[in-house]
């Protein structure tokens, strides 16, 4: 984490001079990961800098049926330690497994940064640990569907059901799908248009 974290430094100081604008079709975009720090700079910082073209949130750690239903979220000193209640999975509930946190401060700054920049926001799903798993497509289905609501673009379907929405503002549509414990280690792209 901490060469992805330099290599990305390093390359955004190489090219300072340049104005960075999302583009789909260049093979020179900048992307940074953001989340895992302990003192790191509100979200805003980052969106500010005219170098960085993607960033990239990090991480979705545990997925619903590792975190009580709902997946946990890890953002560092983003987030405060207070958790939404998870419905349980399959029957079987367990709030030592709430792990979903509330970010306020993430919440605030996602707003800000779609309302002054036009950087591309992606959350990475997976990550260091081997902690979290999909068991068979119909829990896969429903995992997509869950991270939809939670993270897309509001729908009444979901709000109207109270079900938690940790960013509210944000429309990510994008997500990085890292499982490390199958066994052959695979990455997937997860993308879903409304």
């Amino acid at each position: 984490m901490a060469r992805i974290a330099y290599a990305s430094l390093l390359v955004s100081a190489l090219f300072g001079f340049v104005s960075a604008t999302f583009d789909i079709t260049s093979k020179n975009n900048v992307a940074v990961y953001y989340g895992q720090g302990p003192n790191q700079k509100r979200l805003t910082t980052y969106c500010a800098d005219p170098t960085i073209d993607i960033i990239i949130l990090s991480f979705v750690y545990l997925f619903p049926e590792q975190g009580n239903g709902y997946p946990g979220l890890n953002y560092g000193n983003q987030c405060s330690a207070e958790a939404y209640n998870g419905p349980g999975f399959k029957g079987v509930k367990d709030p030592s497994k709430n792990f979903l946190l509330k970010c306020p401060n993430l919440q605030e700054d996602l707003y800000t940064c779609r309302q002054t920049s036009d950087k591309k926001i992606l959350m990475s799903l997976g990550g260091a640990t081997t902690d979290y798993n999909v068991n068979g497509a119909t829990n896969g289905t429903s995992f997509a569907n869950q991270l939809w609501g939670m993270f897309g673009p509001r729908q009444d379907a979901w709000t109207s059901l109270n079900k938690p929405r940790p960013f509210d503002y944000t429309n990510t549509t994008s997500g990085n799908l890292t499982i490390n414990d199958t066994p052959r280690s695979t990455a997937r792209r997860v993308t879903k248009h409304s």
